[in-house]
């Protein structure tokens, strides 16, 4: 009944303004996604990282600004991030389907 998605990023700088995270996805009655992230100054060190809610479906609409919700778990934004989606099916074992999604950052 459970299943996730793990996709990693690097930004082109150190410190970077993680910023918009949008999607498309169909999530039937009773189902969920949620999307976690990790965020580390070298990749190896994503496993070890804090992670940190910053999307359900349902519940949350795209735009996620991903730095705020990092500032507000008190985690300072590196230069990997690691988005996990999680899947969890319905009572019904309809599962979620996630389309595509996208994440932008910016350096400043």
């Amino acid at each position: 009944g459970r299943g996730s998605y793990i996709e990693d990023f690097q930004a082109s700088c150190n410190a970077p303004t993680w910023t918009n995270l949008t999607w498309r996805a169909r999530v039937p009655n009773g189902a969920r996604l949620t999307f976690v992230a990790y965020t580390a100054q070298d990749r190896d060190k994503l496993e070890e990282a804090d992670p940190v809610q910053v999307a359900a479906v349902p519940g949350d609409d795209d735009p996620i600004d991903v730095g705020a919700a990092l500032q507000a778990a008190g985690v300072a934004p590196r230069a990997y991030l690691r988005l996990r989606v999680n899947f969890v099916l319905s009572g019904e074992n309809e599962s979620p389907v996630l389309e595509n999604f996208a994440l932008r950052w910016s350096c400043e």
